[in-house]
């Protein structure tokens, strides 16, 4: 881990858990933020295999990954912190989301894609802002 005073970037995964017409996410406890499933890639990690590990760890989901979506570039001053966040779209068909790690998150739900919750967590609000939409990622138009 670089020491405080020399902060290094680092990549994130955060995945994109679609079922039917809905996105995944949760409230994140401190800061209070809405973010989706992901972590830090792990070295010699694929991003899929990183989604399906942090999905899984944080929801208990399993998830079918079906593309790589926008990579988001998020700085930050006061902490320092530099994350190039890779986001991974991929499906769930069955299984509630629980919280595995009440530590850092209070809830899971699922929103639609065009009313997500406020407020986001940096890395996810610049993704809202490219206008990136997951669904034709998975053979379709968002409904």
């Amino acid at each position: 881990m670089p020491a405080p005073d020399d902060p290094q970037p680092r990549v994130a995964v955060a995945t994109i858990v679609v079922r039917g017409n809905r996105v995944l996410l949760g409230e994140r406890l401190v800061p209070r933020v809405w973010q989706f499933p992901g972590g830090h890639l792990q070295f010699g990690e694929s991003f899929f295999a990183c989604a399906q590990r942090e999905t899984f760890e944080e929801t208990g989901l399993r998830i079918d990954c079906r593309a790589i979506g926008p990579t988001i570039n998020t700085v930050q001053h006061d902490p320092p912190s530099h994350y190039a966040t890779v986001f991974v779209v991929a499906e769930s068909d069955s299984g509630a989301a629980r919280c595995r790690e009440p530590d850092k998150c209070g809830r899971w739900d699922w929103f639609a894609w065009h009313a997500l919750p406020e407020p986001l967590f940096a890395p996810s609000a610049a993704l809202i802002v490219t206008r990136f939409d997951p669904f034709p990622c998975l053979g379709g138009p968002a409904p």
